[in-house]
């Protein structure tokens, strides 16, 4: 990713999207595009493998312009080293001069814009459907003599069918006989 725009991520796609889009000339316009002033400073990256942080101040006795730290950490690893100071931190044959990541040509910045890249969000999930079961049928019990229930399976006869004629309705013997 290219550090422009302060390394602001969204940024960058942004810009990438925009000249992919439209182009070079029209991706700066539309996003208003400011050009940045380069830092006149060199990349470096630490080569030394010692365990632990080194801080440079000095080289052979000459003073270097600004506090350098440097360790295989990768926190500590790269510095912009003053121009001044480069042909100094080189010689100590720790640091080497790395190229830049390079910023998208003819952008170098961008204007604090909101610019939204993420997708719209999803629509709602349809309602969930529960299924209920139907309720059971009621029970009731179907009031049967011994003998007419013996009858009624003898002769595979479905005692749901009959009305009883007995007292409150009760299926007797003369009922099953009747379906005979």
């Amino acid at each position: 990713m290219a550090k422009c725009c302060g390394g602001n991520e969204t940024a960058v796609k942004a810009i990438l999207k925009a000249r992919a889009s439209y182009g070079d000339a029209a991706a700066a316009a539309a996003l208003s595009v400011e050009p940045v002033q380069r830092v006149d400073s060199v990349r470096m990256e630490y080569t030394g493998n010692e365990k632990g942080t080194r801080t440079f101040f000095s080289v052979g006795g000459q003073r270097l312009n600004k506090t350098y730290r440097g360790s295989a950490n990768p926190s500590t690893k790269y510095i912009n080293a003053h121009p001044a100071d480069v042909k100094l931190l080189e010689s100590t044959n720790l640091w080497k001069i790395v190229p830049r990541h390079a910023s998208p040509v003819g952008i170098t910045a961008v204007r604090s814009a909101p610019v939204n890249l993420d997708p719209p969000p999803a629509p709602p999930p349809d309602p969930i459907e529960v299924f209920t079961p139907p309720p059971p049928p009621p029970k009731f019990e179907i009031e049967i003599t011994a003998s007419a229930q013996k009858l009624a399976d003898k002769h595979n006869i479905d005692i749901t069918l009959l009305k009883g004629t007995g007292k409150n309705g009760k299926i007797i013997v003369a009922d099953v006989r009747g379906e005979l």
